[in-house]
């Protein structure tokens, strides 16, 4: 009899034993399943299972078809939140109106995933509405936010115009206040005009070659809440009429793409070519020489090749009016727009053109030696 209870003892105890390891491996289940990698703190490894997390960091923003800015992902109390964009071609199956900015869907998943009232309630407000921007203005006639059905827990966000006031838009479960969560909308100020400019010696729309030529990009931004940055490039051309035409006619263009003390290729860069600036919106580039006009290469006399265009470039420059109808070609001037968030991920870019017009060009810092070449009496060499 001592031995059955003895016996029994013993089975107790694996029993015991058995539970308490099952037990235990239940908790580190249930702490896998909760923020327990996020923070390593055990107070707060059940906090989305019931209770609700902390708000945490948002995710990289999400551009649509506009400068709005959402950011894609939220973390907030008990709720995470994803956001896309909607294509134009479907605002009216959203019941958008065709002149909207940009609209976008938000989609909310109310925590824990058993929850059995997943509706949600939303709202949007102005960050400051007592702003300078914001003062006087009605929230609805920039940005609306709507449930996409009643209790819906995707929420429709319409920008229907820029803005320069952040929005705060918030989310909340119908069936615990306390489970909710916010984010920002920014608009990122768009170019709305852009101008430019080049000078020499003080004379607007005149350029020297072998001189730096002072250019300025003036950009006009809208209305927004953030800024991006700004980049420029530019390409030269010359009037294909007052430039090349005459330059191809000219005997010392002929004597250069023709030169026997050189071996290569020369090819007349017609359709422009990109310029080095010195500086951002406002600096200066300079042109060296022929070389700047035609893609050279191969062996031989290489400086009597552009000595030769330097000579014939300088010819037709000289013969032109400088009037203020002259037609020499322009500096077209590429701005890029662009916004890059706090990860590093370009979530808004655009791109604009403007031209600056030459009318006269200045040959007289170009070193021009030709040889071998019969010049006539009355030839003038610019150099």
């Amino acid at each position: 009899m001592a031995n059955n209870k003895g016996t029994a003892r013993n089975g107790y105890k694996i029993l015991a034993i058995v539970l308490a390891l099952v037990f235990f491996a239940a908790f580190l289940v249930a702490g896998f399943g909760s923020s327990w990698f996020k923070n390593g703190d055990i107070t707060t490894w059940y906090n989305n299972w019931g209770k609700g997390e902390e708000q945490g960091e948002t995710g990289g923003d999400n551009l649509g078809t506009s400068g709005a800015l959402l950011p894609s992902v939220v973390e907030g109390k008990g709720m995470k939140l994803v956001s896309a964009p909607i294509p134009e071609a479907d605002f009216g199956a959203y019941g958008i109106a065709e002149q909207s900015d940009s609209a976008y869907t938000v989609t909310a998943t109310v925590l824990p995933e058993f929850a059995a009232d997943k509706t949600v309630t939303v709202s949007a407000k102005f960050a400051n509405a007592s702003s300078a921007w914001a003062s006087g203005k009605t929230l609805s006639s920039y940005v609306t936010v709507a449930n996409q059905s009643s209790g819906s827990a995707t929420v429709i966000v319409t920008i229907k115009q820029a803005f320069g006031e952040p929005v705060t838009v918030t989310i909340v479960s119908n069936a615990d206040p306390e489970v909710s969560a916010s984010f920002p909308v920014h608009y990122v100020k768009r170019i709305t005009n852009i101008s430019s400019s080049v000078t020499y010696g003080g004379v607007a729309t005149k350029i020297a070659l072998g001189k730096d030529v002072n250019y300025t990009v003036t950009p006009t931004f809208g209305v927004g809440t953030v800024q991006g940055t700004t980049t420029v490039s530019a390409k030269i051309n010359f009037s294909a009429t007052n430039f090349w035409t005459n330059l191809k006619g000219n005997q010392y263009y002929a004597a250069a793409m023709n030169y026997e003390g050189y071996s290569g290729t020369k090819s007349p860069k017609e359709s422009g070519w990109a310029l080095t600036l010195s500086g951002g919106l406002s600096g200066t580039f300079k042109i060296r020489d022929s070389r700047d006009f035609f893609s050279i290469n191969g062996g031989g006399d290489f400086e009597g090749v552009v000595n030769r265009l330097n000579t014939a470039i300088g010819a037709v420059v000289a013969s032109w009016n400088t009037g203020a109808t002259a037609d020499r070609g322009n500096v077209t001037f590429t701005v890029i727009n662009k916004y890059v968030d706090g990860t590093g991920k370009e979530q808004f870019r655009e791109t604009k053109t403007t031209q600056a017009q030459i009318k006269a060009v200045d040959m007289s810092n170009v070193i021009i030696t030709p040889t071998d070449i019969e010049l006539p009496s009355d030839t003038a060499i610019y150099g």
